[in-house]
């Protein structure tokens, strides 16, 4: 007789601690771009490079990632999130303390960033929602806002950590603190903490011919199925969108009559606007499940555009604006993730979703480089930020009859999974 379905607040209490546990997995991922910026000044000054020069090493993860990123999925499907977070993380403080052996030659910069992009493969976002999306089910949505939450942490107070590490250790004994630092706590409460469904049912019963795996479409299935398109079309719009306007942020807030210092403490509330916008959806998404919710999530951000267009020289309102940008941009990133485990199951949710990981860098790479054409061809903004409102809502628009979800019936591992009658909650 089957057991029945634990409450939210019995899978925080069973579970809880992995995904907090995974939020530290997935800010780690995160340190190494998010404190860039503090490293810049003294990689100049003891080099001479330029910020275009020290930028590539972005440039080069994302090439590394885009096509790379569905494998980290397939290994996390396949061996389990546990058995690949763990040796994935240890590669990775390994390769972001060698970054502070480079010496002045720019390739030896560009090949650490080479390195650190190939490692880090094993801790991307796939591993860490697999996991999660495998043990919740009644506070999915906000068990996978938590561990979402894991960048804006890192956005946060990495930038912090590095300056005081560089004051009193100069920027290779920052590198060399960020790693074992914050490292060395993430790879404790991995170990200590994360694990996966498909790891505990790593091995079969005795005399059982086959292991029950979770049910959900295979990949194959899930590239052809109309939501899983509609998705990944929604979020395409929406990450190139929301890249090219949050690169060239504080340039637009200056573009819009702010002064420099102005812009920056205004560009400050983006952080805290995502965060909130993942961990809001999130808890609502377990509430309700209607398709209203990811339609206003991925459609949020166009208000924020044109409040930054009608802003000029007002704080108020291009502080609004870019709050709710922010807003929506973590809200539609965080229903991107929990819609794709609601509409392809979690059997072979690390690959799917891999695949998605893949096109959001994609996106990353062009947002910004379509945001400098524009400027570069007009002198302005101004047919950025316009377009911003129809895309939003096209956006949306892809979203908002996607339908219940379905439920997905646990099969043998040697049998294909097959989608049961949808669900009507």
């Amino acid at each position: 007789m089957a057991s029945a379905p634990l409450t939210a607040r019995q899978e925080w209490q069973r579970y809880g601690p992995l995904a907090f546990a995974g939020m530290l997995g997935m800010s780690y991922v995160s340190l190494a771009s998010t404190s860039l910026g503090v490293f810049m000044v003294p990689l100049q000054h003891e080099f001479g490079w330029s910020r275009a020069q020290i930028s590539a090493a972005l440039t080069i993860s994302a090439i590394v990632s885009t096509p790379l990123a569905p494998f980290s999925g397939a290994l996390a499907d396949r061996y389990g999130a546990r058995r690949i977070a763990i040796p994935g993380l240890v590669l990775a403080i390994m390769a972001l303390a060698a970054i502070s052996l480079v010496n002045s030659s720019i390739y030896s910069w560009l090949f650490a960033w080479f390195c650190l992009s190939l490692v880090t493969l094993l801790t991307k976002t796939p591993v860490w929602a697999t996991a999660v999306s495998g043990a919740f089910s009644a506070s999915r949505g906000l068990a996978i806002a938590i561990v979402l939450s894991g960048l804006g942490l890192a956005q946060t107070l990495s930038p912090i950590i590095a300056r005081l590490l560089i004051d009193d250790f100069g920027w290779r004994g920052g590198y060399i603190g960020l790693a074992f630092g914050w490292g060395s706590v993430t790879l404790l409460m991995v170990w200590l903490f994360f694990y996966d469904m498909f790891g505990r049912r790593a091995k079969a019963p005795p005399g059982s011919p086959d292991r029950l795996l979770p049910g959900g479409l295979t990949l194959r299935q899930a590239l052809r199925d109309s939501r899983i398109q509609r998705i990944t079309f929604a979020i395409m719009i929406q990450a190139v969108m929301a890249a090219a306007a949050m690169s060239h942020l504080v340039p637009i807030l200056e573009w819009s009559q702010m002064s420099r210092a102005g812009a920056a403490g205004i560009a400050a509330i983006l952080g805290i606007a995502s965060i909130s916008g993942k961990l809001v959806v999130g808890w609502l998404a377990d509430l309700v499940r209607r398709s209203f919710l990811p339609a206003a999530c991925f459609a949020l951000p166009g208000i924020g555009y044109v409040l930054l267009l009608q802003g000029a020289a007002s704080a108020s309102l291009l502080s609004a604006g870019v709050f709710l940008v922010g807003l929506g941009s973590g809200a539609a990133y965080h229903m991107t993730t929990f819609l794709t485990v609601q509409y392809g199951g979690v059997r072979h949710n690390g690959k799917i979703f891999g695949v998605m990981t893949g096109l959001l860098g994609l996106a990353g790479g062009i947002g910004p480089l379509i945001a400098g054409l524009i400027f570069d061809a007009t002198d302005s903004y101004y047919v950025l930020l316009i377009a911003g409102l129809p895309l939003s809502i096209t956006a949306g628009a892809a979203v908002l009859t996607l339908g219940p979800y379905p439920v997905f019936e646990a099969s043998a591992e040697n049998e294909t999974p097959i989608e049961g009658p949808a669900s009507t909650t």
